[in-house]
């Protein structure tokens, strides 16, 4: 069996063509899907990271010229000169999202993936899938990778920005990293477990949905964690309709100064003028780096403003604890 991880509708997981993928019926997102030579793609794709981010972090990242002076920079310098300008919790926050994690993401999974290729369960599993969960989505390359970009613009008006080799690795660490992530079949790293059968289900009997490795398995005071990744299990929220109502409230009221008060000052030559993100835009695409600008304008206010709303629309009709369709229910 398998459960849609947005709406609980439970499936009966079935043979499905090569290259296709399994949607739920509810609300449209795949449950499954079915890509040949899945472990392969990703071993390769996860190997390539690694030595896409060992090279991102030993070569030079970029450079700055400055009155026939050139000062080289590497990847980890940006958090030390944080650190060295009295900001050290901001210098360890990017460290650890921008290098860091990625590397301990990447580790973990060929860590898991290439015993499994060979048959063999790797030592202490769960444990590793469980921090894998849990680092990665902190590991923000594209954050950072964006946060780069806007920098080498604000820089070009104070000196010359050289892009280093490291820069272009990055790039593509982030392209490699996000193609693995999207190739990943959390079924891989259980072969010797599968799911809950139909045959196993208890009418009236409750069910709980792992979200760490997505296994079901039946509601039982013998067991605190989930009996495949460990982790721990916990039935439907209580009121979680209105605790949801009131976090898209707290959003929405820091939503307006988050657009409306400045984000950073660059000063030059002693003067300079506060920018707010939309005047950011504005000097991007004034500038012609009109791909740069939209790209902001829809991760910084279009995205967030839709998510809001969007979520928004789903608690109008909602209520907290509705159980999932069919015989059996999902708590």
């Amino acid at each position: 069996m398998v459960a849609c991880h947005e709406c609980d509708a439970l499936y009966r997981r079935e043979a499905i063509p090569v290259s296709t993928r399994a949607n739920c019926k509810r609300c449209g997102r795949a449950l499954y899907r079915h890509l040949p030579g899945a472990m392969g793609r990703c071993i390769a794709l996860y190997v390539s990271a690694l030595m896409l981010w060992i090279m991102a972090n030993t070569l030079p990242f970029l450079s700055l010229r400055i009155g026939g002076l050139e000062e080289e920079n590497r990847l980890l310098s940006g958090g030390w000169a944080l650190y060295e300008f009295g900001m050290p919790e901001l210098g360890v926050l990017i460290v650890l999202t921008g290098v860091v994690f990625p590397l301990v993401t990447m580790s973990g999974m060929l860590y898991l993936l290439i015993p499994l290729s060979f048959d063999r369960v790797p030592a202490f599993r769960g444990a590793v899938v469980r921090a894998v969960s849990v680092l990665e989505p902190w590991s923000m390359l594209g954050v950072f990778f964006l946060g780069t970009l806007i920098a080498i613009v604000k820089l070009q008006d104070l000196a010359t920005v050289i892009p280093g080799m490291a820069l272009f690795a990055f790039a593509g660490l982030l392209l490699v990293y996000s193609a693995a992530r999207a190739s990943f079949d959390p079924e891989l790293l259980w072969p010797d477990m599968p799911n809950l059968r139909e045959s196993e289900l208890i009418e009236g009997k409750r069910l709980l949905n792992c979200h760490t490795c997505g296994m079901l398995q039946l509601d039982d005071a013998d067991h605190d964690g989930c009996q495949r990744c460990g982790s721990s299990l916990h039935h439907r929220i209580e009121d979680s309709v209105l605790r949801t109502w009131v976090l898209i409230g707290a959003a929405t009221l820091m939503l307006i100064p988050a657009n409306l008060y400045p984000v950073m000052t660059v000063a030059k030559l002693g003067r300079g003028e506060p920018n707010t993100i939309y005047s950011g835009i504005v000097h991007l695409i004034e500038a012609g780096l009109w791909g740069l600008g939209l790209i902001i304008l829809f991760a910084s206010i279009v995205v967030p403003i839709a998510k809001l709303l969007t979520l928004s629309f789903p608690c109008r009709r909602g209520r907290s604890g509705a159980p999932g369709t069919g015989r059996y229910s999902i708590e």
